[in-house]
Formats: C-alpha cells, structure tokens, sequence
C-alpha cells in the first residue's frame, strides 16, 4: 500500500492542538531562568535611583542659579508651578530682562488657562485672551506681574518695605543679591541708567518669593496652586520604603514624601535631614489616595549653623553632575529593563517558533 505523504502532517496538527508538543530542550531552560533573573534585578535598581535621583534643590534644578539671590525662591515657585520648569532647560538666566511673553505664558499655565506642555506662544496668546496680560511685546514690568499673577491687588509703592526683599519676609542684601525697586523695577547701582520699570529673572523670583503669602480673593498662590500648609519644626526618623520612597517624621508625626519634591536650604538625600528644623512646608494629597497628604515643598530655612553647613555642603556638589543623577540615573535604569525585557521577548519568541517546527 502506497504511503499517504500528508499523514504525518495531520498527525502532527492534531498533536499540536491537543497540547502535544514537543519537550522544551533542556538546554534552553537554564538560559530563560538568566533572562527573568536579569529582569527582576534590573526592576530592582529602580526603587533606589527614583527617590533621592528627584529631590530637586538650589544646587540641581538649574545650573546657573547658585550665586543668585533669588535661588530658593527659583527652587520653590518652579515647584509651585509659577515658573513653568522643564528637565530640559538647564539654564535659568537670573540676570535677563523677563519678556512679557514669557510672563503670559507662565500665568497661564499657573491658572489652569494652558498645560505644561503648551506651546509658550498658545500659553501666552490664552493669557491674553484671559485679561491676565495687555500685551506680549517687550519686557515685563512690576505692574506687568501685579496683573499676572494678583490680579492687580497688590499696592506697588516703596513704602510697602519690599526692597531689597530676599523672598522670606525679610530686607537683608547680600554682595550678589539684586534688589528690586517697585519704582523704578532696577538694582539700585543701575537705576541712574535705566530709562524703564523692567525686571530680570531673578527679581521676579524676588518679587514673588515676597507676595507668595499674599491674602487674594482666590487664596493665596500656593493655595490656588492646590496646597495645603504642612509641618513644621524638628526631623526626627528619616525611612525609606522598599519602593524607594521616604517618609519623614517631622514634630513627631510621619509624613511620605514626593517622588519629585522641592527641597530649600538643604541636601539632596533625605537621610541627611534628621535633626534639622523645617521651617514651612507644603502638602498635597495623594494622586492614588486622596486621603493620604504628601510633602512637596521643604523649605528648611537656615538659621542654625548646622543647616547652614548642610545647605553649603549641598551646594558645593557640582550642579552638572547633581542634574545628570537626576535625569540620567533614571533614564539608565528604564534602559537596562528595557534590555532585560527586550532580551526576554526574544527568549520566547525563539521558544515559539522550535514548537511549530
């Protein structure tokens, strides 16, 4: 009887859709446990990097701000969303004029008229339409500001005692500190020459610094920024989670900490926090849990000489390398379990095609 050359072909379909299939070589099973081995160690580096990689402070948010005056104050209001912060932008520019187009664009984003990632201009032309600007040429003004951010509320006049204002209440002036003048908006050594009321960068960062605590009919900006007044007073435990997180306990009551907080007048590791005096701080619910309030901004202040050399030993790190830890560091670890998994995939995709031949 002739044989039926389409027999073992049958055969082998039904087999293969009863679930016989051929054995898996033994070789290959020592070589896919490497492989998940390789992906749960690198899932593993990313708990460790996430935390202390995201604590933002003066020495890596931009890295030209570090003789400015006005450096905690850049540090909070780009955590408060006032100044519109990208990881891509390095550079602050403390000593340039402020274009009201930049201004506008700001307020929008801080008002909820635009997104983060709107295009400036779209920002700017939303706060135009929305009365929080009259015009995008040139540079910005005090008043300019005034109607940004406060609606025109605030009175501008050099008896409110701003001059010279360090953000914090106060009317010290430093060697590199730039006052700012409500009348004639210009550091005192240049008023002579300037025929206008502009303002640089770092004398908005003043300015606002100053009025962050302004009574508006909206509440103040960090309340319509949606915080909420947190902690203050003596860091006790400093923990970190297995996650990588951390949660601080200030003036004996614990707190969790921000993947991404903005941290003013000290280090960038959290362990390095205990037994400082927080001075204020911010919180906001959880995204996942909203009956869980979260730190978000610290500012630490630096009235004892054990902060002081905390936030100098801080600032001495360069910044180029405080930036790259935190932008690289967690893009390098995504990287390896990307490769992990990429290696895996491959794994059992080769896996696949032995069993249907």
């Amino acid at each position: 009887m002739a044989s039926n050359p389409f027999s073992s072909i049958r055969l082998s379909s039904i087999r293969r859709s009863s679930g016989q299939l051929s054995p898996q070589p033994a070789s290959s099973r020592p070589r896919l446990r490497a492989l998940l081995s390789l992906l749960f160690a690198a899932a593993a580096l990313l708990g460790p990097l996430r935390a202390e990689a995201h604590v933002m402070t003066s020495a890596n948010v931009y890295t030209d701000i570090s003789l400015s005056a006005a450096k905690e104050e850049i540090v909070l209001l780009t955590g408060m969303n006032i100044i519109v912060y990208s990881h891509d932008d390095t550079l602050f520019r403390p000593q340039e004029k402020l274009s009201r187009s930049e201004l506008a664009a700001w307020a929008a984003v801080f008002s909820g008229r635009a997104a983060a990632g709107d295009a400036p201009e779209q920002a700017a032309q939303a706060a135009l339409s929305a009365g929080l600007a009259q015009s995008l040429d040139g540079n910005a003004t005090y008043e300019d500001v005034n109607l940004a951010f406060f609606g025109g509320a605030l009175a501008l006049d050099a008896a409110q005692g701003t001059e010279g204002g360090n953000g914090f209440g106060t009317t010290t002036t430093t060697d590199n500190e730039t006052a700012y003048d409500t009348t004639s908006g210009t550091a005192p050594a240049a008023a002579a020459a300037a025929a206008s009321n502009e303002l640089t960068r770092e004398q908005f960062a003043l300015f606002m610094g100053e009025h962050l605590l302004e009574p508006l009919p909206g509440g103040t900006l960090p309340e319509q920024a949606g915080y909420l007044t947190g902690p203050a007073g003596v860091v006790g435990k400093v923990s970190e989670d297995k996650q990588g997180g951390y949660r601080i306990e200030i003036a004996g009551e614990t707190y969790r900490l921000y993947e991404h907080p903005r941290v003013l007048s000290a280090a960038a590791d959290p362990a390095q926090w205990k037994g400082l005096t927080l001075q204020r701080s911010w919180l906001k619910p959880d995204a996942m849990d909203a009956q869980e309030l979260v730190l978000h901004l610290l500012d630490f202040g630096a009235e004892s000489g054990a902060q002081e050399a905390t936030a100098s030993a801080a600032a001495d790190v360069p910044a180029q390398a405080e930036a790259s830890s935190d932008s690289s560091g967690v893009s390098l670890s995504w990287l390896v379990l990307g490769a992990a998994a990429l290696l895996l995939l491959l794994a059992l995709a080769a896996r696949l095609r032995r069993r249907r031949t």
